[in-house]
């Protein structure tokens, strides 16, 4: 004769144990689980690497750096965990080497060789970078002051439209002629005046070491220079607020206002010596 409640005591002793081993199963599972923050960098120039791709590798479970590189994630004991970024070699680090919070995963740049290369522009690149440079404005505008060694040029050039359909010689020698086309319509400018100066910086002295002046009316150049040069000055010092154009005052591209007028686009950088230089462009909204 079997005895139906001892049976059932038992089985339910048996449930209540399954029911405990898998709960001190998931509690030992997840007792490794930490959570780390960090930032991404540039191994070479040690700047931090914005929207750069971080998960765990084998699952779904990610995240992306900030604006300034840095990121947050979960880990496990056995988690690896995986870094990349446009440009860059991926990255793939042992959770149990991970040993201090923060921690600092640098990026090196991947280099691969194209036969043809198209360069497509980063606006978000380009925002993070301009805001670095207007940062730095202050700081970038002092240090070009200080600076009294330096070397400039100058040319000013005065054009005459001509009739497109004519035949006339090149007015002055090493300046060719420009055509633009308006309406449908072609419109040809010959230069009636050229001036070039060249001058060096010493020890906070000018000295002028090249000057020319060249046109074909020699007499007008003095009018020339006093009318018509004098109202269509151009000032494109960028660290201004504002630049002139012909007497206008437009936004200048590095003011702190500057991204409601323009949009940016980062074209290419590049190494000279130890300094990495961009190349921007902008243009009106």
């Amino acid at each position: 004769m079997v005895d139906k409640k001892r049976e059932g005591a038992s089985t339910l002793m048996k449930l209540h144990k399954f029911t405990l081993a898998l709960l001190l199963a998931i509690i030992y599972t997840g007792a490794f689980s930490s959570e780390i923050t960090g930032t991404v960098k540039d191994l070479k120039t040690q700047e931090s690497i914005p929207y750069a791709n971080i998960w765990i590798k084998g699952t779904t479970t990610g995240t992306m750096s900030d604006v300034e590189g840095h990121f947050k994630m979960n880990l496990e004991k056995n988690d690896t965990l995986c870094v990349s970024s446009v440009g860059y070699q991926r990255r793939e680090i042992p959770s149990l080497e991970i040993t201090e919070t923060p921690t600092t995963v640098f990026m090196q740049e991947e280099v691969t060789e194209l036969s043809e290369v198209t360069v497509k522009p980063e606006v978000s690149r380009a925002k993070v970078l301009l805001k670095k440079i207007q940062e730095r404005k202050k700081e970038n505008r002092e240090n070009i002051q200080k600076v009294n060694d330096y070397k400039t040029f100058e040319r000013t050039t005065v054009y005459l439209a001509v009739d497109s359909t004519s035949r006339t010689n090149q007015i002055i020698d090493n300046l060719d002629e420009v055509t633009m086309k308006l309406d449908g319509q072609s419109l040809r400018f010959s230069p009636i005046y050229l001036a070039e100066l060249g001058e060096k910086n010493v020890g906070g002295k000018d000295s002028v070491v090249y000057n020319r002046k060249d046109g074909i009316f020699p007499k007008l150049n003095q009018t020339i220079e006093s009318l018509i040069l004098l109202n269509v000055v151009i000032d494109m010092d960028f660290y201004r607020d504002q630049i002139k154009i012909l007497g206008r005052g437009i936004t200048s591209p590095l003011s702190n206002s500057a991204q409601l007028h323009y949009d940016f686009y980062l074209n290419d950088s590049t190494y000279i010596g130890d300094t990495k230089y961009f190349s921007f462009s902008f243009t009106p909204k």
